[in-house]
């Protein structure tokens, strides 16, 4: 497909001249090291200070200093009241945001869920206190974080599979609020793989989720392009060949191709050091599309004739750079550049998983 301002992943991402995402301790890359400003997450971690001294001594200076407290029911079920007069007043305007949210519309399951998440882990926000190999990863111990826990993840995919919503969709709208929060979320993988089987659920993209380790979003407040939300982040516990539908990319994929990492399970004390594989790229959300650039740690190599003569030499790096929706269509931009029309009502979406099929297999 050729390249032109139209092309939805065309969207600079950092191998394009852009700040490169932080490099963690101990990370083995080929890129450099950028700098990081974090205004908004200094502002959250002050106000989890104030949080934490203020519920062991309650002083309405402290709450003054922090926020005004939220003694009203501006949406009648709840709201950000629960966060209380210490909370950051920067959170509490997140989840005010993510309420009033006009792309959550279409889809009613999926927005209920969602802001009921945000609710939930807004109240959840601490410092970053895990492993030193996997607190890395995420920019180091301090950082304000949440965890999904196994019953939100089930509970996510559940509603995505209701409106239904496709899944590089979804990990956008959650790429939004991570903007917002300035607050690195963070899931176990095994979490993800259950989700999909204990629900009879497809993911529709053939979302490679065998042996993932652990998924995060991550935010940069350094990066000031428009659409940008969030980075991605996916740690394999070992690299893998995998097969999407041939109709999506007509390739078979390495993932996990490109960087490791030294990784310890943050969920299991007594778990090893392992090499992990990371797999990583950006999340955008406007008027370049919706979904996920600057892709990086995905080898591939073609289907048919000629991917039996490359099966001889080697998986090509950079397989898949980018997938964007726009309009509907997905726009790939991998091997051989490909375009989906009517990608989000041509069955793509989370739904119900046909007999002895899942797609995190394939």
């Amino acid at each position: 497909m050729p390249r032109s301002p139209e092309h939805p992943t065309s969207y600079q991402s950092p191998r394009q001249g852009a700040a490169p995402p932080r490099q963690a301790a101990g990370r083995r890359s080929r890129d450099g090291e950028g700098p990081r400003a974090y205004p908004t997450r200094m502002l959250i971690l002050a106000g989890l200070f104030s949080w934490a001294i203020g519920a062991q001594a309650p002083c309405a200076s402290a709450a003054s200093a922090v926020g005004t407290a939220v003694s009203d029911d501006a949406h009648g079920d709840g709201g950000v009241r629960a966060l209380g007069p210490f909370y950051p007043t920067a959170i509490r305007a997140a989840v005010e945001e993510t309420e009033g949210d006009a792309e959550l519309t279409p889809y009613p399951a999926f927005r209920a869920e969602l802001i009921a998440l945000v609710r939930r882990k807004a109240q959840e926000v601490r410092p970053l206190d895990i492993n030193d190999r996997a607190a890395g990863l995420l920019g180091g111990r301090g950082r304000p974080a949440v965890v999904f826990e196994p019953q939100e993840v089930q509970t996510f995919w559940r509603a995505c599979s209701q409106d239904p919503v496709s899944i590089l969709r979804a990990m956008a709208l959650i790429a939004r609020v991570v903007h917002r929060m300035d607050v690195v979320f963070y899931m176990n993988g095994s979490d993800m793989r259950a989700a999909f089987d204990d629900n009879g659920l497809e993911s529709g993209f053939a979302m490679p989720v065998a042996n993932l380790a652990m998924f995060a979003y991550i935010p940069d407040a350094s990066r000031a392009e428009p659409d940008f939300q969030c980075r991605f982040l996916a740690v394999y516990e070992k690299s893998y060949a995998h097969s999407p539908p041939t109709e999506v990319v007509n390739a078979t994929l390495r993932i996990g191709s490109g960087d490791t990492a030294l990784f310890q399970n943050p969920w299991d004390e007594s778990a090893p050091v392992i090499s992990g594989h990371i797999v990583e790229g950006d999340m955008i959300y406007g008027a370049h599309g919706v979904g996920a650039v600057g892709i990086r740690g995905v080898a591939g190599r073609k289907r048919g004739f000629v991917g039996a003569l490359q099966r001889v030499l080697f998986f090509l790096p950079e397989a898949i750079t980018g997938m964007v929706l726009r309009d509907g269509d997905l726009y790939i931009d991998a091997l051989v550049d490909q375009r989906i029309e009517d990608f989000e009502s041509s069955g793509y979406a989370v739904h119900a998983r046909e007999p002895d099929r899942s797609s995190w297999r394939r």
